[in-house]
């Protein structure tokens, strides 16, 4: 609602038509005013005389504002010119009105009239003016007269109340004439501004052209519809030989010679009379009598009328261009003799859709095909992979860095032929292509297939003999020489994650009195039980491997001693229950084991295996089938002498002496 009241207040505004919108304006400021003085009258009457005595003044203000009314709504609708005619009418016939009626001249309502004319003025110009002045003049003779000869009424006491409202109104129209005139100025002077600012612009934008036209790369001459020069730029001079002053005045005929063919100059002159662009080539003599050959696009410069007034030539230098394309063709000469005369198989392949383009000698005698066959045939009709496997081959060429790819090629007469391209990209003819060069390697290919083949079967052998390296014959576990190898790995990583790493040597007791009273055959037998056991006692991350004659050593990663104790304890346990019928006799054996860690035990691998093997011996002399975990306290005893059965309480029911395990 409160925008609404406001657009009805504010000026209709005509969009291109700043004559007509600054009328609009004007006229809205005074039907304002009208307005207001014909609203405020109404109570005024009432309160003097009442409805009886103002019921004519009432009736007619009522009239006034439904005028006014219809006034602003035609001026909303465009009728600028009659609502301000109407707006002067009325203003005349009101002030004459209000003098007859109050029967006084002299008084604010005949300076009145002065508004009549400047509004006027305002609206419709001089001749207005005039005519206003005129009628204004008339109508306060009239009513002096009038007041003279007493034909007008007496004022009555009205008069002071009229006398309030006229001024208001003069004050009124005089301000809103003032802030119109006000408004008109401030307009008038961002225009000038916007006009001094677009002016500039201009002048920059003329200076930028100049600029680009002085230091253009190409030449630039202007002439006038008769052909003569009126401007050429610096370049035109480095170009031709010919200054400015030496230019100006003359035809481009100066240049012309008798290698541009006259079909060019005809084509030239009938684009321009049409009114149109002509793009072409001259083949031109510079001032000092040499020949360049040079690019031209001409078009006629058309002025605010329409009409041609020059005509604008840029002009390019193509004499290199010129000369390149002369060498491009005795290139491309050469390189047809080549292709056509070299023992290499060759192609030329349209990039785009893999159409053969061409085909030198060597191509047509090795694949079988004549050269307007193979110009009929795309490389998929040889190349026998799809489409998903050449891209999968040049994708292996691109990671491996290759400017190669290897294809099979199907020939004429069916045979599958293994070939390297290798290809390059080639312009021929405005088409992109690629230019192959093919060898045949199918029988390098046999050859390397074949040499790959032994050679597989040579790493199989070795990597059998290394395993056989690195494992015990008998018992199919690791031997010393990989126990060599891992414990450095297993160290470094025990170090590196701070985990202990555990060593379990096993020894079968009494091995050597199975061996010498029931033959090497049952003691073999006895070791491959045993191996199974220790390898059934494992797990995965963990090493078994045969230390000795009857010796097993077990490497444990990240096991504490106690838990290395009670692995070894369930070992021996499982041994003792283990037996082997031979002639009718049930053999069994048991084993001592010593157990120690790194790096509770040593710092050094080498030492925590000694001290589990001196811990083993510990076993022994105290009645094997046991296990003994190695304590610092027991280094002061021999590894021959008696020793209490202690290896329980010390793995058991003590802690390490580390702290660690």
């Amino acid at each position: 609602m409160k925008n609404r009241i406001k657009r009805w207040f504010m000026p209709q505004v005509f969009v291109g038509d700043e004559e007509k919108t600054r009328r609009a304006n004007l006229l809205n400021s005074i039907t304002l005013i009208f307005l207001f003085c014909l609203c405020a009258l109404i109570p005024i009457v009432l309160l003097d005389g009442g409805m009886t005595a103002g019921v004519i003044v009432i009736v007619i203000d009522l009239i006034g504002i439904a005028i006014v009314l219809l006034l602003r709504h035609l001026l909303r609708r465009g009728q600028v010119v009659f609502v301000g005619q109407a707006v002067i009418i009325l203003m005349f016939m009101w002030i004459s009105w209000i003098g007859i009626d109050q029967g006084v001249i002299r008084t604010p309502m005949a300076a009145a009239y002065l508004f009549v004319v400047l509004l006027t003025g305002l609206l419709f110009g001089w001749m207005s003016i005039v005519v206003s002045a005129a009628a204004s003049s008339l109508a306060v003779l009239g009513l002096i007269r009038g007041e003279e000869t007493e034909w007008l009424s007496k004022p009555d006491h009205m008069f002071a109340l009229i006398h309030w409202l006229a001024y208001t109104g003069l004050f009124g129209i005089a301000g809103g004439l003032s802030f119109q005139a006000k408004q008109i100025m401030h307009k008038a002077l961002v225009r000038a501004k916007e006009e001094i600012a677009e002016r500039k612009r201009v002048e920059m934008e003329l200076r930028k052209l100049s600029q680009a036209v002085e230091q253009s790369p190409v030449s630039i001459v202007i002439t006038k519809l008769n052909g003569d020069i009126e401007y050429v730029n610096p370049r035109f001079t480095q170009v031709t030989g010919y200054s400015l002053a030496e230019a100006v005045g003359q035809n481009p005929r100066i240049l012309k010679t008798e290698i541009t063919p006259p079909e060019t100059y005809r084509q030239l002159w009938c684009a321009l009379t049409d009114g149109r662009e002509w793009h072409g080539e001259f083949v031109n003599r510079k001032k000092d009598g040499s020949i360049y050959y040079e690019s031209a696009s001409i078009l006629p410069v058309i002025g605010l009328d329409g009409e041609m007034t020059h005509y604008l030539a840029v002009k390019e230098d193509i004499s290199e261009r010129k000369r390149a394309e002369k060498l491009l063709r005795d290139s491309e000469e050469r390189f047809r003799r080549m292709f056509e005369e070299h023992h290499a198989v060759m192609l030329v392949v349209e990039q785009d859709t893999g159409r053969i383009l061409d085909a030198n000698r060597s191509a047509q005698e090795f694949y079988g095909y004549s050269r307007s066959v193979m110009q009929t045939m795309c490389i998929t009709d040889i190349n026998t992979l799809t489409r998903e496997q050449i891209w999968q081959e040049r994708q292996r060429a691109a990671q491996n860095k290759l400017n190669y790819f290897i294809f099979p090629h199907r020939l004429a007469n069916g045979d599958i032929r293994i070939v390297e391209v290798h290809a390059s990209p080639l312009m021929l003819d405005g088409k992109a292509a690629l230019f192959s060069i093919i060898h045949d390697i199918t029988e390098r290919k046999r050859t390397e297939e074949s040499l790959r083949i032994h050679m597989e079967e040579v790493e199989r052998l070795q990597a059998e003999l290394r395993e056989l390296s690195l494992h015990d014959p008998l018992t199919d576990l690791y031997n010393r020489r990989y126990l060599d190898e891992a414990l450095g790995r297993e160290v470094a990583r025990a170090n590196r994650e701070h985990k202990p790493l555990s060593i379990i040597i096993a020894d079968i007791d009494r091995f050597k009195i199975v061996n010498d009273t029931y033959g090497h055959q049952l003691g073999d037998r006895f070791l491959m039980e045993m191996a199974k056991l220790m390898r059934m006692n494992s797990r995965g991350s963990d090493i078994v491997c045969r230390y000795g004659g009857e010796e097993f050593l077990l490497v444990i990663p990240g096991a504490s001693t106690t838990d290395a104790f009670n692995r070894a304890d369930e070992i021996r346990k499982r041994c003792a229950e283990f037996f082997i019928r031979h002639d009718g006799e049930i053999l069994a054996i048991t084993i001592s084991l010593g157990v120690a860690t790194y790096p509770c035990h040593g710092q050094d691998i080498e030492e925590v295996i000694a001290k589990a093997d001196k811990a083993l011996y510990r076993s022994k002399a105290a009645g094997r089938n046991r296990v003994t975990a190695w304590r610092e306290a027991d280094q002061e005893s021999g590894p021959d002498q008696p020793v209490k059965n202690t290896s329980a309480a010390v793995c058991q029911d003590e802690p390490c002496e580390c702290g660690d395990c």
